[in-house]
């Protein structure tokens, strides 16, 4: 990259440099329950557009709609 005194050979110490300071966050993070719940949610989504009747799977995992 021309003129921003980065160069292509950097990339990864910096990718590398940057996990190291999120660890300790993204440690904390998995310990979190609403943060997994709220995974688990996300999850139910994606696998519930995949059927044909989605609002069921949805209902399944107790995700409801007011009609």
């Amino acid at each position: 990259m021309q003129g921003s005194g980065l160069a292509y050979e950097d990339i990864g110490e910096i990718a590398a440099l940057t996990l190291d300071a999120a660890s300790p966050a993204l440690q904390n993070a998995i310990d979190d329950p609403g943060l997994r719940y709220t995974f688990f949610l996300l999850t139910q989504i994606v696998l519930a557009s995949r059927k044909d009747d989605w609002l069921a799977s949805l209902a399944a995992a107790g995700i409801s709609f007011p009609h």
